[in-house]
């Protein structure tokens, strides 16, 4: 059983932003910050090291999604208490972001490879369940059916599910209520999907803002007078996708949900290629299976009732544990925003610190009955980075977004000519021009500013206007 009795806290080990947003975008002298590797417990670290070596990526490729498969693992297992009325769940959101070729498929794969393993003895347990099953209702059968409980047939456990509905989910997590982990590989499919075949939209969104937070959620089923009541719908997701369907699928309206917040970003460096005979250490791969089926023996509290409702169990801070959350707390909201979007990520990056030290203290020790403050402080190192690591992200989403607009709207003044107005970008110009007159005229003035044109003086009706003309379509500047 860990503990942290001996321990004092003299300073916290995680670190606050070094550099702004506008260095990183700006310096290229600025490096990205390394994946704070060692905060995690040494049997994570040699798989993450042996598998990210092996693979030839950085070890948050591997990192990233292992953090999601452990918290899908424990699920509605344990629950952290923060104060009395302020638990968070083990539920962790990850999508790795990049190209093509950056090899975040292979990385996940091997991160959530322990899952898998797990699984394929359950269902193979299952397959020898179902038989037995079948002779004993042979068995029952041929006897005429005797008084006594018919026997009882075999649910089949799922830890991963990847394309379903909310409505599936909702049955999967009735027969599960221990929770899931959602794997995509690309999460185009899960985003996507929100309300797809759905006349009132929002309701997805919703389902997956109660996931998150590992809340109830009742389905009201067409046809059926009993309805499905899940007390802890807790869903962690992992999956990959690549920057500009990120940067369209993550719009205005999921920002503002605060769906996107909840979405731990990872854009790692494209790795260079070389061909390697490295297969990753055997006996690591035996440690995080070892770990991971003595996390998946973790046995939640159950209902006394009768009922059989699946309740966490709640682990409290140690002494020295909630003094190194306080120093965290603290010091993490005296830490401007940049932005709305930073600021909603922050907040849900303050939450996530909680649950990386839940997941950390139970990698540590399975058993454990507290968290102490060596997790909290691990924890809190990884909401740094990741703080960090998602304000890089939107900036260069950001960016790739500017890039696209700036494209769309030069094309479509080349359409006409090479000549136009606020007033003609306001009525028929790309969507995002169309707002209103300001707008228009802010997307033509960059262009101005950035070299592509000039603005004119025009008549129109008998008097002057504005417009603005492509340096390309001006012979004089040829």
């Amino acid at each position: 059983m860990s503990t942290d009795s001996d321990r004092t806290v003299e300073g916290p080990r995680y670190s606050a932003p070094r550099t702004t947003v506008d260095q990183r975008a700006t310096d290229p002298a600025v490096e990205l910050d390394p994946f704070p590797l060692d905060v995690l417990p040494e049997v994570l670290q040699g798989y993450v090291r042996s598998h990210a070596d092996a693979l030839g990526v950085p070890p948050q490729s591997v990192a990233v999604p292992l953090l999601a498969a452990l918290a899908g693992v424990v699920g509605n297992a344990r629950r952290v208490q923060l104060k009395r009325t302020w638990t968070e769940p083990s539920v962790v959101w990850t999508a790795i972001v990049g190209l093509s070729g950056t090899l975040k498929s292979p990385a996940r794969d091997v991160a959530i490879a322990p899952l898998r393993r797990i699984e394929a003895r359950e269902q193979a347990q299952h397959r020898t369940d179902l038989q037995q099953h079948k002779s004993a209702m042979f068995a029952w059968e041929a006897a005429g059916r005797p008084v006594g409980q018919k026997p009882e047939q075999p649910i089949a456990t799922r830890l991963i599910v990847s394309d379903t509905t909310t409505e599936a989910l909702s049955v999967i997590m009735e027969r599960n209520p221990r929770g899931v982990l959602l794997e995509r590989d690309e999460l185009r499919g899960w985003l996507g999907s929100f309300d797809e075949y759905k006349a009132a939209r929002g309701s997805d969104e919703a389902f997956w803002l109660q996931a998150h937070r590992a809340s109830a959620h009742t389905v009201d089923r067409k046809g059926n007078s009993e309805s499905i009541f899940i007390p802890h719908l807790a869903v962690s997701v992992t999956g990959t996708i690549q920057p500009q369907v990120l940067a369209r699928m993550l719009g205005k309206s999921r920002f503002e949900s605060g769906l996107a917040a909840r979405l731990l970003l990872v854009m790692p460096p494209m790795p260079k290629k070389r061909w390697s005979e490295d297969e990753g250490d055997e006996s690591a791969d035996a440690d995080v299976d070892d770990l991971f089926s003595r996390l998946r023996a973790l046995e939640p509290e159950v209902d006394g009732t009768g009922t059989g409702t699946v309740t966490p169990v709640v682990l409290p801070l140690s002494p020295h544990g909630r003094s190194a959350w306080q120093q965290f707390y603290d010091r993490w909201n005296a830490e401007p925003e940049t932005d709305e979007s930073d600021a909603a990520a922050a907040n849900k990056l303050e939450a996530y610190a909680a649950r990386f030290a839940l997941v950390l203290a139970l990698a540590r020790d399975p058993e454990t009955q507290s968290v102490s403050s060596r997790d909290v402080e691990a924890g809190a190192a990884l909401a740094w980075w990741f703080r960090r690591e998602i304000r890089r992200v939107y900036d260069e989403l950001g960016a790739s977004n500017e890039k696209r607009e700036q494209a769309a709207l030069t094309g479509w003044i080349q359409k006409r000519g090479g000549e136009a107005t606020p007033r003609d970008l306001q009525r028929s110009g790309p969507r995002h021009c169309r707002t209103s007159s300001v707008r228009a005229y802010q997307a033509l003035e960059r262009l101005v500013s950035e070299g592509l044109g000039r603005w004119e003086r025009k008549e129109t009706g008998g008097r002057p206007v504005k417009a603005f003309r492509l340096f390309d379509q001006q012979q004089s500047d040829v």
